[in-house]
């Protein structure tokens, strides 16, 4: 028997007053899925991640997040925003950022790390290959080191599900291609949806894109077209193949 999908949209929609955000979305993540979400700026990507946390409630239709309610589920779900939004001149050092990964919920003033926190967090350094990097402070860190910080302080908390946010934004292309390798070996584990402007990404390791714009279209990766991002986009946007054995740009 096949694993239960990781997320469910049904007739999801949402508005700000009259304004309508998001219309009648149909969508499944299955569990071993690895899913792109495409779409301009002011698409609604933000929102709809909000919605399948349970930070927002839809005014129509509904969210299933590892078959439960949003906001039962979502302690299972790890989330990587972009690290552009960090101050990195905060005084913390990375295996510190990732031990937060391991405090429950709400506000807690008098935890404490037990042993077992310490080792999920050596395993999550490990598994991002930036153990060494462990009393480095956040400000020395490049981009690609950075976003592997945020990724080992999501899967320290031992996630079913991750969730990232323009993961490969503002990083050389040396880093891209270790996150590509990274993000495809966590795939093996756990399911991801990415939101991401990058069709590298789309086209190595997508299995499907959802292309957002107030209504969502769901596209097998390798049948994404040019035609389809320019009229996702609204201007021609150069897509290309690397996952066959020659390139083919539509």
């Amino acid at each position: 028997m096949s694993a239960a999908p990781a997320i469910v949209l049904e007739h999801l929609s949402f508005a700000r007053g009259e304004q309508m955000v998001l219309d009648d979305l149909n969508a499944v993540l299955a569990a071993d899925d690895f899913v792109v979400l495409v779409g301009p700026n002011g698409a609604g990507k933000s929102t709809l991640l909000h919605l399948i946390l349970g930070l927002l409630t839809p005014t129509g239709g509904g969210v299933t997040l590892l078959g439960g309610a949003p906001a039962a589920t979502r302690a299972a779900v790890g989330y990587v925003p972009q690290h552009g939004r960090f101050d990195r001149r905060f005084p913390i050092d990375v295996g510190g950022m990732v031990l937060q990964g391991r405090q429950p919920p709400g506000w807690h003033p008098g935890w404490r790390p037990a042993a077992a926190d310490q080792a999920a967090v050596d395993e999550a350094l490990t598994r991002c290959g930036i153990a060494a990097l462990s009393r480095r402070r956040l400000g020395a860190l490049s981009g690609g080191e950075m976003q592997r910080a945020l990724i080992a302080r999501a899967l320290a908390g031992k996630p079913r599900l991750l969730l990232l946010d323009e993961p490969t934004a503002s990083i050389d292309p040396a880093g891209q291609e270790a996150l590509y390798t990274l993000l495809g070996e966590l795939n093996l584990q756990m399911p991801l949806l990415v939101v991401s402007h990058d069709l590298s990404l789309i086209s190595r390791q997508a299995r499907r894109v959802w292309c957002l714009n107030r209504r969502l279209h769901v596209h097998p990766a390798l049948e994404l077209t040019a035609e389809t991002l320019a009229s996702l986009y609204g201007f021609p946007v150069r897509a290309v193949d690397h996952r066959s054995d020659h390139a083919e740009t539509a």
